[in-house]
């Protein structure tokens, strides 16, 4: 007999609470930011922080995050969330949210892990949205 033995270790919830993560939204053409990731990173909303995404050519299906002061990125915004008692960071990023989705083949929504270790490329720091397994998907 040779058993696989799961443990509360192996539970991913579909809510991707305490989890370093990003939220994808085709409706809504947007990007939300997990209160973890928003932490671990200090990533503030003001007038010089903006977000840039983008899709390696190179690859199947991988995305790259990077914050900072990017003139030319999405502006970071926020509001207070469901609860009252947090902020949720987002930023909107127009038809960019569909093509990142239909990378995956997700018709609505999908919520995937952030690389801790981030990429240097040319300059910036890069973070590896890890789009093969989706925490959860619609």
């Amino acid at each position: 007999m040779k058993l696989k033995v799961f443990t509360i270790e192996d539970r991913v919830d579909r809510t991707a609470t305490g989890l370093r993560s990003v939220s994808v939204r085709r409706k809504g053409r947007k990007v939300t930011l997990s209160r973890r990731f928003v932490s671990e990173e200090n990533i503030k909303k003001d007038d010089t922080t903006f977000a840039l995404l983008a899709f390696d050519e190179d690859s199947k299906q991988d995305w790259y995050l990077t914050i900072g002061n990017h003139r030319n990125g999405y502006k970071i915004n926020g509001h207070s969330d469901k609860s009252g008692k947090g902020f949720t960071l987002y930023f909107c990023v127009g038809k960019v949210a569909g093509e990142l989705l239909d990378t995956c083949k997700i018709k609505e929504s999908g919520t995937f892990l952030v690389a801790e270790n981030p990429t240097e490329f040319l300059g910036e720091t890069w973070y590896k949205i890890i789009t093969a397994k989706p925490i959860n998907s619609k």
